[in-house]
């Protein structure tokens, strides 16, 4: 009696403590939640029969995947039956109201198990979605590598699952995360809401098609200044004064390659935009954000309102010279937008970029309703944002961070050529730095997996899915997980007995390109690239890397990525080993123009190496080549 007694006080007093730190737990944690027998369901999934589209369409991933595994379809039921075992997915349920409260309003997510019962529990339906997705991850070795539907996803059949982890809850850092998938097809979204991501370019418009992702919805897409609001069309013929003076004349948005911004100081244009946004918000009146945006160009009017100096408010002047003279212009414009909106339409609010002329943070207040989309074009991806390098890009920051409390971290991290670019170790650190100042919200541009007018992003995913992934998954909490924690994940999960050799791959080209002198921005040539990894004598081991792990015994899927990444590799070594030395006529005095190419004075040439394309650049023979489009750096 005396043992029992001692036993069960033993038991209570660890229980007071941490058990896993005594290493006691694994005797009792509750009996694995099965789900297939022999390839046979026995559990099911309950849902309410008037759920959210995000919800039911957590339910049939869930279906979907457990079938895929193991072979066994769970039913989907509106009741629970006779089932041993359950999957409930609810939104605000009853009994969870601790979970609840520590989720607030975002779409972070709780799983708890009672008895053989398992519950998502969501405080909106995305947090449901994403919580089916995280239960399946973390209790199978499952992982969606890539958006390639014959190989991107990978994982060990299972015909006897089952459910270990069943007890936890994720609130994330960013309540908003995603990626602009720049290319065509749907399944590079799919892929990124697979992740975790509730934002995408694609995804933002209110519709029953977008309803089953439980997306954020912002009204208004990208660039649409003149490409939605005041468009030539519609304006300019009786109205041609709305758009900028420039190069002696009033631009037509429909004769320019990237379209035009407005005059800004035009106030009947300003009268048509607020009529052009009454029209916007009073036909979609569901949205809370629309988006107004600037035009992926520099050039702003030049007319002489334009360009006199800014008036402030405290009898001060910004003069055209100043830096921040087109961004206050821009923003005293938008103020005015902002104000009738707070006026005629509360709660909503205006997105707008921090981007080009607009980075630079205004001398004017900002109306608290705009949002800034602060896009850090000119950053050095090689460097975290508080580098000496980025010295530009840190001050703005700073500086809109004293402007306004509503900033989103929008960047470039996903535009890569096929290069392996680390830059998941830049942007989950700047992530987590960024977030200390207050900002929660984040998107990046990325190639979507496939072949797309601007980059074959096929080429792009063969080499860098796993820094893709990585961000996609990081970017949900910075805090706790760190890129190389979520590397050695993916490379575990995806590659298996091969998984230290790719990982030696990687780290062989990672520590020549960040290791290099030069910028990396979004517009990196991947050649360029690969040279520096060549010159610094890693080619081969890189090469012998992929070899080794070739001779791993991979199958299935894991072997076809294994093979995705030797391919593109082998290409770009390949045109690397091609690329010839080319001869290039030099002045020394400028030439008269046009250029005769015979004459001696182009016979006199030099050799072009990697390393003299810098200063060659800035030779004579350089302003004849982009002047005549007579000659080519390589060939």
């Amino acid at each position: 009696m005396k043992k029992t007694t001692v036993l069960a006080v033993l038991v209570v007093g660890l229980s007071v403590f941490n058990l896993p730190a005594f290493g006691f737990w694994r005797f009792w944690r509750p009996e694995p939640l099965v789900l297939a027998r022999d390839g046979q369901a026995v559990a099911e999934i309950v849902l309410t029969k008037d759920s959210h589209p995000a919800v039911a369409y957590a339910a049939k991933e869930l279906q979907t995947h457990v079938e895929m595994i193991s072979g066994a379809k769970l039913p989907i039921v509106n009741a629970p039956s006779a089932a041993k075992t359950r999957i409930v997915l609810a939104v605000n349920p009853a009994g969870f109201e601790s979970d609840l409260a520590a989720i607030g309003t975002t779409d972070g997510y709780a799983v708890r198990r009672t008895g053989n019962t398992v519950t998502v529990v969501g405080a909106i339906p995305k947090g449901v979605l994403t919580g089916a997705y995280r239960l399946l991850t973390r209790n199978t070795d499952l992982i969606w590598a890539r958006p390639n539907i014959d190989f991107g996803t990978i994982y060990t059949p299972d015909a006897n699952l089952s459910l270990r982890e069943t007890d936890w809850l994720d609130v994330p850092v960013y309540v908003l995360r995603g990626w602009q998938m720049i290319g065509p097809g749907n399944e590079s979204n799919v892929w990124q809401f697979r992740q975790g991501s509730n934002w995408a370019a694609g995804h933002m418009r209110i519709s029953p098609d977008n309803r089953k992702y439980g997306c954020v919805a912002e009204y208004g897409g990208g660039h649409n200044l003149t490409g939605s609001f005041i468009t030539g069309d519609k304006y300019f013929k009786d109205h041609p004064e709305f758009f900028p003076f420039f190069k002696g004349k009033r631009q037509d948005p429909r004769e320019i390659h990237m379209r035009t911004q407005l005059c800004f100081t035009n106030a009947e244009m300003t009268a048509a935009f607020i009529r052009e946004i009454d029209d916007r918000v009073q036909k979609n009146p569901d949205y809370e954000t629309y988006r107004i945006m600037i035009e992926d160009v520099w050039q702003c009017c030049e007319c002489p309102q334009c360009v006199a100096p800014i008036k402030l408010a405290d009898g001060s002047e910004v003069p055209l010279d100043d830096p921040a003279f087109r961004s206050t212009q821009f923003f005293l414009w938008l103020n005015q937008i902002a104000d009738h909106m707070t006026a005629r339409y509360p709660g909503k609010r205006i997105l707008t970029f921090g981007y080009f002329f607009t980075e630079i943070p205004p001398k004017v207040t900002v109306n608290p309703i705009i949002s800034i989309s602060f896009c850090p074009i000119r950053k050095n991806s090689k460097f975290i944002l508080t580098a000496p390098e980025n010295e530009k890009t840190y001050r703005n920051f700073l500086e809109w961070m004293t402007i306004t409390s509503e900033l989103t971290w929008r960047e470039y991290f996903g535009l890569c050529a096929p290069f392996p670019r680390p830059i998941d170790v830049i942007a989950i650190p700047d992530w987590k730095f960024v977030n200390a100042f207050g900002v929660k919200r984040t998107y990046s541009e990325m190639y979507s997996d496939a072949v797309g007018p601007r980059m074959d992003g096929v080429e792009s995913w063969n080499i860098n899915a796993p820094y893709f992934w990585v961000m996609a998954n990081g970017n949900w909490n910075p805090k706790r997980d760190s890129a190389q924690k979520l590397r050695r994940e993916f490379f575990s999960r995806v590659y298996g007995p091969a998984a230290k050799d790719v990982s030696a791959f990687y780290a062989s080209v990672e520590k020549c390109f960040l290791g290099s002198p030069g910028t990396s921005r979004w517009n990196d040539r991947s050649l360029n690239n690969w040279r520096i990894v060549k010159e610094a004598g890693r080619l081969d081991e890189c090469r012998q890397a992929l070899d080794r792990a070739a001779t791993r015994g991979l199958t299935g899927n894991r072997a076809k990525m294994l093979q995705a990444l030797r391919d593109t590799f082998n290409r770009q070594a390949a045109a690397l080993e091609d690329l010839k030395a080319v001869t290039v006529g030099k002045a020394d005095t400028p030439p008269a123009l046009p250029v005769d190419f015979q004459s001696p004075v182009w016979t006199k040439a030099g050799s072009l190496g990697s390393r003299r394309a810098g200063s060659a650049r800035r030779s004579w023979w350089w302003t004849i080549a982009r002047t005549t489009g007579r000659c080519s750096v390589t060939s």
